[in-house]
């Protein structure tokens, strides 16, 4: 077996992981959940489902599913605290389009939502590539109405749809109640304070808890969705995007589990140039860092298209990825922890 094999089935059976562990995948999984009952409110099944994993995990029964995404978790993570962040909003410079969605959403005036547009459109440092990437964090009360939530949600991803036809993914959604004790595995804080986000909105982080397992599990699942998708010897323009997104983003999970900061990209792009400029891997980074400038526009009828050869160089390089975190002593801490 494994030491990925080994990995998974500690991390994943109840039997085995720790109470830390149970907290911390079924607060994941919790996210999971809302993020179905607003993108897919008719899938019963998915829910009941997710609901049951929960309240197995967790070892508690709940009355209904607004019970569990009501569940506050931050009595759980006691022992898991992390140091302070300063969550002041940096100064953005947004782009146009960001500006039409942040207005969009103030015309929403729905007070259960709060809006963080973060990436490229929030820098103004976007390129025909660049997709708009969008943040919500739903605010749990006793009037919560998840139809009217689903409908503003609904709305706001039609514009970012309109914005970026080709956007491999949809609005992030989070629960607010999850500042409490946030794992940045959901979402670095240091992206969230450079948003566009509406005037007099802030970031109301209260703690921020050790999760370097819910990073280690979303590079495991991208690794095996990038093999999947380049498998798959799919060249359509989606499919080239998707798995260009998925290779810059294993590099980002990689550096977040080796180094425990959960730093901006230009900043973990950089350090990666720096240190890998001469290594057989670098090509391939700065070949698909040139196709991503080189972008064509979204009206164009160009054809695009990955050569065996390069598809393999991307395979060998997110293999030495996986290959340095399972080497790493950050892993097999973290082994040692769920």
């Amino acid at each position: 077996m494994t030491l990925k094999q080994e990995y998974a089935l500690k991390a994943f059976n109840i039997e085995k992981m720790s109470d830390y562990r149970r907290n911390s995948l079924a607060q994941k999984l919790r996210r999971d959940l809302l993020r179905s009952l607003i993108y897919r409110p008719s899938f019963k099944k998915g829910h009941h489902i997710l609901f049951n994993q929960i309240e197995k995990i967790l070892e508690k029964k709940f009355n209904n599913i607004e019970n569990i995404i009501s569940y506050n978790f931050e009595k759980n993570f006691d022992q898991n605290i992390l140091s302070p962040f300063n969550s002041d909003m940096k100064n953005i410079n947004e782009t146009k389009d960001a500006k039409k969605l942040v207005k969009l959403f103030q015309g929403l005036n729905n007070p259960n939502l709060s809006l963080f547009i973060h990436g490229s459109h929030a820098d103004s440092k976007i390129t025909n590539y660049s997709d708009i990437d969008v943040s919500i964090f739903v605010k749990i009360d006793k009037q919560i109405n998840l139809k009217e939530i689903r409908h503003d949600i609904s709305l706001l991803n039609n514009m970012t749809k309109s914005i970026d036809l080709e956007s491999h993914h949809s609005i992030f959604i989070n629960l607010e109640s999850d500042f409490d004790c946030y794992p940045e595995g959901f979402m670095p804080l240091e992206v969230l304070i450079r948003s566009a986000v509406p005037r007099d909105q802030s970031l109301n982080i209260r703690k921020i808890r050790f999760g370097r397992d819910i990073t280690i599990d979303t590079f495991f699942r991208l690794f095996e969705s990038i093999k999947n998708l380049i498998k798959q010897n799919n060249n359509s323009i989606s499919n080239i995007k998707n798995i260009i997104s998925s290779y810059f983003m294993l590099l980002i999970l990689k550096d977040e589990i080796l180094t425990d900061k959960y730093r901006d990209k230009k900043t973990i792009f950089n350090n990666f140039i720096l240190n890998e400029k001469y290594s057989e891997h670098y090509k391939t980074y700065e070949t698909c860092s040139e196709i991503r400038q080189k972008w064509p526009l979204q009206e164009s009828n160009l054809n695009l298209g990955f050569s065996k050869i390069f598809t393999n160089q991307i395979v060998n390089h997110v293999d030495e990825l996986q290959k340095e975190i399972l080497d790493s002593s950050n892993f097999k801490n973290t082994f040692e922890i769920i």
